[in-house]
């Protein structure tokens, strides 16, 4: 028997899932994920063209979205407090007979959680902002 060649095989399980099953999805669901994924590069790209281009503008936005540690209303303080505050009570063992311990552990990890999620989301900014000025980032394109 003789072996079919190479180009008539089919596409592969593995090959499938390394294209997020793409390779044989139904020509309608494909569209449909090629529609999403078309606007979503829009949208990339549309944040993309919004930072600023002038390294000085840029500077200026970079200093905005990064606050100081020691402003008292900055999300890193926020986070850092959290932090320091559930960490000191457990070196105390100031809970241990606190009926409410669930509730204050709960809150205060949410307060960090949170902020550590604005904190991700300003440097991840200020990194795109920075980063189109480096040479050896490719900029984005739709």
């Amino acid at each position: 028997m003789q072996r079919p060649p190479e180009e008539l095989r089919p596409v592969t399980e593995y090959e499938n899932d390394s294209v997020q099953g793409a390779a044989l999805a139904a020509k309608k669901i494909f569209d449909e994920e090629q529609e999403k994924v078309a606007k979503l590069r829009k949208q990339h790209q549309d944040y993309k063209e919004s930072l600023p281009k002038d390294p000085i503008q840029a500077l200026k936005e970079i200093s905005r979205t990064l606050p100081h540690m020691n402003e008292s209303l900055s999300d890193q303080y926020a986070l850092k407090a959290a932090l320091i505050l559930v960490n000191e009570l457990a070196l105390r063992r100031d809970l241990d007979n606190c009926q409410d311990l669930n509730d204050a552990i709960f809150w205060l990890t949410s307060q960090g959680i949170n902020a550590l999620r604005m904190l991700e989301e300003s440097n991840a900014r200020a990194h795109d902002i920075a980063g189109q000025f480096h040479d050896t980032h490719r900029p984005f394109r739709a």
